[in-house]
């Protein structure tokens, strides 16, 4: 998964849950009426002197579940039989948020308390000042506007002020994070003036009209969705991911929200980082990454490190979460301090960066913000579409794919490597960018110029997944340009990128996820490739991604990162490994054509096991460039990162997800194993303050997958979305972008990341035929790469229609309605039978308890790993 999650170096909507339409009776926020002022009232009904529907666009639908039960995870309750557990209703999601969003003060209402009579007159005071909090007025909402605006004015000032003494290069703030703020501050006011609690602040707040807001303020992204124009028979993918969804049409767009399953748990109720239950500080998340996530020698005895690289790149495609600025200096904390800083002080005298560096701070910025067009809690921006659409390689916006192309033959631009045979590379960069990791002596290398900026350049391993697949794409457009010779240029760009999409989905769902979730659980959340036949697009199911599986579950593939890694060569070359630390951003290695040494070293050796223990390369020194005299530290990013985004505790997941409730700490051994719930509780207070990041890693794995219950079930879910969410999924049937079924049976056939690799490096002779699973004589033997099926593109062979053309051909079939309106559900087509039926259960409701809580695999420990 996201190996290197945490986007340090780099430039840097609307959710619409369609089946999530409820609110718990009395949740209506009652607003007196003054002229045009909005009236709501328990049936949500809204009346302003407008048309409800014009009015209900510039209202946000909420970001998470609420009170509907959540798709996928509704029935993953205990069984009785095997755990003595049971829980005889589906998980209702209110139930699991209402213990963190609703405040101590609202169920102290008799006063009572340690400190007596003065205290008690404190909260008389309160109730009588919050007696008509419920009622918010136009004013309010006026002088909510005008207060934000005044602190904007601070925010940007504070801003300079900061640039000007940490000697910044610009104090540039993106227009629509001032949007955002705007929300954020506005929101803040009418929580203090109006005494609401979290609760309200997510159920409430998000359903004032915002035309009040708009008509003092010019914003600019506001009006996104009401700008894009959709061409429903469009055969190709938008390049930022916009009409997907032809009702909804920012789901899945690039530079959008994330979602949520559960409500933000921020410390304020609206945008300050979670703190702890009972209202001191968490655990600091250096001496957890240092103390409690320790450097462990691991190795997994199925996986290779093409799992970690793999899972890596395809995240990347997906999820792109960035701070709001590169150089922006949290570090020292007494200087100019800037408002998004939320640096992790080193506290203990012994850490290693204390003793090396004299580092007693890690930089650390939080994330840019998303704008959603109305008040309520903070959001943050996925600056990546939503789905498997390569976007990491052909580009988030129009600008940026145009400025990849060669405009030749439908081809991408491209480099040469620096020895003989001159091979292709990705293009590189033609300025130095100081975050890439050049040589201060020649050979000196730029990094690569992607659509996923210096992001692409990290390491090795990454940069040869992106040669290899820049590669592929090249090969498809001149193979089609000499089947369909009369194609132009932009023909043959948008079919190649067609093909390239649908054969890395085919790898993606065909054999990387078969080996991070294992025979069981891809069976039940219906994961796999079918055989024969396509699948259906779930137009009411959005594809975009979730803030709980960007911050913790989708990181589990932290744990699987290696320190040393091997370049294998055949026998006319000497094999040599590098140190990851020595290579964060640093290309010389890929620019010398080594390319096919970095896969075929990371398909043969085993990847660490996914657990607890990660390596010190990504815990001193990630991302360390050579004139860095400073570490830095992943799991401590990836535990401030879930605080900062506002995700709530461990145990809330578990509630969610199997409806287990954790009233005390052996609760937890349930699973974890219980000498890890004894250190967990050396560090944490109470359980309900254990991170989700960290409670997830310590998890028993499911047997067969590498990770436990609760990330299993929010990865499930996850990946669910993203397959049947997605309209231009490549086995769905019967929509604009649809393969024929000659085609599609063929893609499945053919597409293997062992193929690709082999078709893309001439001096590879063998591959392992699945190169995320260890190879073995009988279950994954090495095959000569000569015996890898070629790609037939005679099926793309354009005989009755020129480009442009709305007759039927191979390349375009026609929709039959007939049987697109007979279609149920779980739905397969195929050539020999008109219809295949899926099981009568449905995938939206089915039971894993037996699946997830029986299934756990023991982890072992062994000896500690070298120190940095």
């Amino acid at each position: 998964m996201d190996t290197f999650g945490e986007v340090l170096y780099d430039h840097h909507s609307l959710y619409h849950p369609h089946y999530i339409e409820q609110y718990h009776p009395g949740a209506g926020i009652f607003i007196n009426s003054n002229e045009n002022d909005i009236i709501f009232d328990d049936s949500n009904q809204i009346h302003n002197g407008h048309d409800s529907d014009e009015a209900a666009d510039t209202m946000r639908d909420h970001n998470y579940m609420l009170e509907s039960v959540p798709p996928v995870a509704q029935n993953m309750l205990f069984s009785e039989q095997n755990n003595n557990y049971y829980t005889p209703f589906k998980v209702n999601s209110i139930n699991v948020y209402s213990d963190y969003l609703t405040d101590d003060d609202d169920d102290d209402d008799d006063g009572d308390s340690d400190d007596g009579h003065n205290n008690g007159e404190q909260n008389d005071s309160k109730r009588k000042y919050c007696s008509n909090k419920k009622n918010i007025s136009g004013k309010d909402v006026d002088d909510a506007i005008k207060n934000a605006a005044a602190k904007l004015k601070w925010y940007s000032r504070t801003i300079e002020k900061n640039a000007i003494q940490t000697k910044r290069r610009s104090p540039y703030i993106p227009h629509g994070m001032l949007d955002s703020k705007l929300f954020e501050y506005a929101s803040k006011y009418l929580k203090d003036r109006k005494c609401l609690n979290k609760m309200d602040v997510i159920t409430k707040l998000p359903k004032i009209n915002v035309r009040r807001i708009s008509s003092h303020y010019e914003m600019s992204t506001c009006s996104l969705e009401k700008k894009i124009a959709c061409e429903p028979k469009a055969k190709f993918r938008s390049i930022d991911g916009s009409c997907n969804n032809l009702k909804y049409k920012t789901w899945g767009k690039s530079f959008t929200c994330h979602r949520r399953l559960l409500p933000p748990n921020y410390s304020d109720g609206v945008a300050e980082p979670r703190i702890a239950y009972d209202g001191g500080k968490l655990p600091n998340a250096r001496d957890l990454s240092s103390q409690l996530l320790p450097d462990v020698d691991v190795q997994d005895h199925k996986l290779t490190s093409m799992t970690m690289a793999f899972g890596q790149f395809i995240i990347h495609d997906i999820a792109r979460t960035l701070p709001l600025a590169n150089d922006i200096r949290c570090c020292p904390s007494k200087s100019a301090k800037h408002p998004e800083c939320f640096a992790i002080d080193i506290v203990r005298s012994d850490d290693i960066l204390v003793k090396y560096f004299n580092q007693t701070c890690i930089n650390f910025v939080r994330s840019i913000v998303c704008n959603p067009c109305a008040l309520g809690p903070r959001e943050q921006q996925n600056q990546a579409t939503h789905t498997f659409d390569m976007s990491q390689m052909y580009g988030l916006r129009l600008n940026d794919s145009l400025a990849l192309r060669s405009f030749r033959g439908g081809k991408l631009r491209g480099s040469l490597t620096s020895t003989y045979p001159k091979e292709e590379l990705p293009p590189k960069m033609t300025r130095e960018d100081p975050s890439c990791n050049v040589r201060p002596k020649p050979p000196r290398f730029k990094c690569f110029e992607t659509a996923d900026g210096v992001r692409a350049s990290q390491h090795p391993a990454l940069q040869s997944l992106h040669t290899a697949f820049h590669r592929r794409h090249n090969q498809h457009a001149d193979a089609l340009s000499k089947v369909n010779p009369h194609w132009n240029d932009e023909k043959l760009y948008q079919e190649a990128r067609h093909i390239m999409i649908a054969e890395a989905s085919a790898m993606i769902y065909g054999q990387y996820l078969s080996a991070i979730f294992g025979r069981k659980m891809m069976k039940h959340f219906r994961l796999g490739l079918n055989k024969h036949g396509y699948t259906r697009y779930d137009p009411k199911l959005n594809p975009s991604t979730f803030q709980e599986f960007i911050t913790a579950s989708g990181r589990f593939g932290h744990s699987q990162i290696n320190d040393r890694f091997r370049v294998l060569f055949s026998e006319d070359k000497t094999s040599y490994a590098y140190n990851l630390r020595d290579n964060f951003f640093e290309t010389t290695i890929v620019s010398l054509g080594h390319s096919a040494g970095v896969l075929k070293g990371l398909a043969s050796d085993p990847t660490q096991a996914s657990d607890n223990y990660f390596v010190n390369d990504v815990k001193n020194a990630l991302y360390r460039l050579r004139r860095d005299r400073t570490g830095r530290d992943l799991p401590a990013f990836n535990i401030q990162r879930g605080r900062e985004h506002g995700i709530p505790g461990y145990v809330y997941y578990l509630d969610f997800c199997f409806g287990y409730k954790v009233q005390q700490w052996n609760d937890l051994v349930t699973f974890i194993p219980k000498k890890h719930v004894k250190k967990i509780r050396q560090f944490y207070k109470h359980w309900k303050d254990i991170d989700l990041f960290v409670g997830g890693v310590f998890e028993r794995l499911i047997s067969g997958a590498a990770f436990g219950p609760t990330f299993g079930c929010i990865n499930g879910i996850q990946f669910y979305n993203f397959k049947y969410g997605d309209r231009f999924y490549f086995e769905h049937g019967y929509q604009s972008g649809s393969f024929n079924e000659e085609q599609l049976d063929h893609i499945r056939s053919v597409a293997s990341l062992s193929s690709l690799i082999c078709k893309t490096h001439s001096e590879i002779k063998q591959m392992p035929l699945n190169p995320f699973m260890q190879s073995s004589p009988h279950k994954n033997p090495m095959i000569p790469c000569f015996k890898f099926p070629e790609f037939d593109y005679d099926l793309w062979e354009d005989k009755k229609v020129v480009y442009g053309s709305s007759q039927s051909s191979a390349l375009y079939p026609q929709k039959s309605p007939l049987v697109m309106t007979k279609m149920p559900p779980a739905i397969g087509y195929s050539k020999k039978y008109h219809f295949q039926y899926a099981p009568k259960k449905s995938p939206i409701t089915p039971k894993i308890s037996s699946l997830l809580m029986t299934d756990f695999s023991d982890r072992k420990d062994n000896q500690h790993k070298s120190s940095l």
